[in-house]
């Protein structure tokens, strides 16, 4: 039998998923805010928060969070309060030079051409740094992300809500992916997870978990339905990556999950024949509406991950 020559299908390693870079998010213009248009219960709990506030200037980091710009007790601050006059965070202004190398890699690889408008550390009593926000500009758009203390991505915001994504806990999930995690991946283990929004609502979630020994990430919808497995093949700018499924497989047809046990038997017999031993991970058939168009299964082989492609016939097609 020909030996059929294996490429390495690629994981993503980034400490968030990577729906939360620029190549997902939409265009957004930053605009300056006078204070009549700054709800009176986020100027009030910038009053009360910081009493000697001056020379504030305010913008919209999304829909629903404002941010503030001003100084108190001798130093540049920066505040972001909800709309209901919640405040979120604040943080001393800081020299970008002195963020951690971490934060500046994240920026360089995400957000090529980016200039930072400004910078800030949040710091407890003792003065230890809990926290990094920065609000960047790019092509006109401007963004703000936070950072935990040592450099590792928390959250992103926009100021027309075309984009806001954070990390959230295994809790925070709809039961209806943990559902489908316990059913598809019995004995997984949880690594991290997102929530993304638009203007505000949800829109969907992201979640990587081990399974294995092999790095797995999914996508679902709002309600929590399964969408697709996602992998580092998107390629920035179009959304979709050298596997064509992209962000739910829209091009190839409708995605639906397969288990092992509904693998064609053509499928079945090509992987034992050429991957003996493999673990399966997870597979997807893809459809038009009518008939299965094909399918991608990814396996765990020889402490490598792959995905192979098969037609409608569970005829081999290619692998990544």
């Amino acid at each position: 039998m020909k030996k059929v020559k294996f490429l390495m299908f690629a994981l993503a390693i980034s400490a968030i998923l990577s729906s939360c870079t620029e190549n997902a998010i939409s265009p957004a213009t930053d605009q300056t805010l006078s204070a009549s248009q700054v709800p009176s219960a986020v100027q009030a709990t910038l009053v009360s928060s910081f009493p000697t506030a001056t020379a504030t200037t305010w913008s919209k980091a999304s829909p629903t969070v404002y941010q503030a710009s001003f100084q108190a007790n001798a130093k540049s601050m920066l505040a972001s309060i909800n709309s209901g006059g919640k405040m979120l965070y604040s943080h001393t202004q800081i020299d970008p030079a002195t963020l951690p190398s971490s934060i500046i890699t994240y920026l360089d690889t995400n957000y090529a051409g980016y200039a930072i408008k400004k910078a800030g550390s949040k710091t407890d009593s003792a003065g230890a740094v809990q926290g990094y926000l920065v609000v960047f500009s790019l092509n006109n758009i401007t963004y703000e992300i936070r950072f935990d203390a040592s450099g590792a991505f928390l959250s992103l915001e926009v100021g027309d809500g075309s984009k806001q994504c954070s990390e959230i806990t295994k809790a925070e999930l709809p039961a209806a992916i943990i559902t489908y995690l316990d059913s598809a991946y019995t004995g997984y283990s949880f690594n991290h997870a997102r929530v993304n929004k638009t203007n505000g609502t949800v829109s969907g979630y992201g979640v990587e978990i081990t399974y294995s020994s092999a790095k797995v990430r999914l996508l679902f919808d709002a309600s929590g339905k399964f969408l697709s497995l996602d992998d580092k093949e998107h390629k920035k700018g179009d959304g979709k990556g050298k596997g064509g499924h992209g962000r739910g497989g829209s091009d190839k047809g409708t995605p639906t999950p397969v288990d092992q046990a509904n693998l064609l038997s053509a499928i079945t017999t090509y992987l034992n024949s050429n991957y003996s031993g493999y673990t399966f991970v997870g597979a997807v058939s893809f459809s038009d509406g009518t008939s299965v168009k094909g399918y991608e299964v990814k396996i765990s082989y020889q402490n490598k991950t792959y995905e192979l492609e098969f037609d409608a016939a569970g005829n081999f097609v290619k692998v990544h």
